[in-house]
């Protein structure tokens, strides 16, 4: 959105930018809620705080009742018409602090939440290629010694600054992803030891006990690839192949997956692959554009740290402004 024009929607009170767009069904989601500096996480994206977290929901919980994903599976399946203002909270990752943190705050506001995880990190049992690029970062930072043996390594990063080793890094691609390992083992950083001491995910017990609590899992892959850097059969094996494990290790009835960095994918075949090994998905495309049914539009509400009535507000203006050009364009 336009900066004038959202510094201009962000002063107008909600309730008269409320009145203009009542599209009915929001999906916000986040990557994690602490009140920690989390290493892993930090140079990533942002993130809320508890406070900041329970602010949302509850205002989002004035707004829009909250709705179950059998619900809205249900809802899709049968092609019904959502009749009143509904949101599902969705997280993706699956970090530790969703069973600590989150997971208590919505039991008690009895507020129902998906989680996506990834496969082959449940258990702690191997670490995000993304989270060992902000552990590496992270330590860079605590340590500008660090930061001066990096710039002898292989040459790479010699001549650099400071924020455009970070940046490098932070830019190192999936399929490149072995360079993180050595570059930790050429500044000592463990990933081993990091995963045996912090734990950064949930584990198959506290997932079990999570959905006996009555919330939802789904897939998010099996490692977190950039779907845009796979081939057709790559981004079909991520898919089912992750699906199936949460499937079948939780004894689950339905199947939801939620694409890595919100892709999603344009092939036709990919879509004609999976369609009968899954219930819904979730992507970050653009609204304007969906043409599967049962792939649902996701917001995010932590990247810009705003609070969710701006967060709504903004979408609200988004909504309006592509229907009013819209019913130009057909007259």
């Amino acid at each position: 959105m336009n900066k004038t024009i959202s510094f201009i929607v962000d002063k107008v009170p909600f309730r008269w930018i409320d009145m203009i767009s009542d599209k009915l069904l929001l999906v916000p989601y986040y990557h994690v809620v602490s009140d920690e500096i989390l290493s892993h996480v930090c140079n990533l994206y942002n993130y809320k705080n508890i406070k900041q977290f329970v602010s949302d929901i509850d205002f989002m919980g004035n707004k829009y009742d909250p709705i179950s994903l059998s619900d809205l599976i249900d809802i899709v399946k049968k092609g019904k018409i959502i009749k009143r203002r509904s949101f599902l909270l969705t997280f993706d990752d699956g970090y530790k602090e969703m069973y600590y943190i989150v997971a208590p705050i919505l039991l008690r506001k009895g507020i129902p939440a998906v989680f996506f995880l990834n496969t082959d990190f449940i258990d702690n049992k191997a670490l995000c290629h993304e989270n060992k690029a902000s552990i590496i970062i992270y330590y860079l930072k605590q340590n500008p010694s660090l930061l001066n043996r990096l710039k002898s390594f292989k040459n790479i990063f010699s001549g650099m600054n400071r924020d455009k080793i970070f940046n490098t890094i932070l830019q190192i691609k999936y399929k490149e992803r072995n360079f993180l390992d050595k570059i930790a083992d050429f500044l000592d950083i463990d990933f081993e030891e990091f995963l045996k001491n912090h734990r950064p995910y949930l584990t198959h017990l506290q997932i079990k006990s999570m959905i006996e609590s009555g919330f939802y899992f789904g897939a998010h892959s099996k490692d977190h690839p950039n779907y845009s850097e796979l081939e057709l059969d790559e981004q079909v094996s991520q898919t089912l192949e992750s699906l199936k494990s949460i499937k079948e290790k939780f004894n689950l009835s339905y199947a939801a997956f939620a694409f890595p960095y919100g892709k999603k994918v344009d092939n036709g075949q990919f879509w004609k692959r999976i369609a009968g090994e899954v219930d819904i998905t979730f992507s970050t495309a653009d609204y304007r554009k969906e043409i599967i049914k049962w792939n649902i539009y996701r917001v995010n509400f932590e990247r810009s740290m705003l609070p969710a009535a701006t967060i709504l507000k903004r979408l609200k203006v988004k909504y309006f402004t592509y229907s009013f050009f819209n019913l130009m364009k057909r007259d």
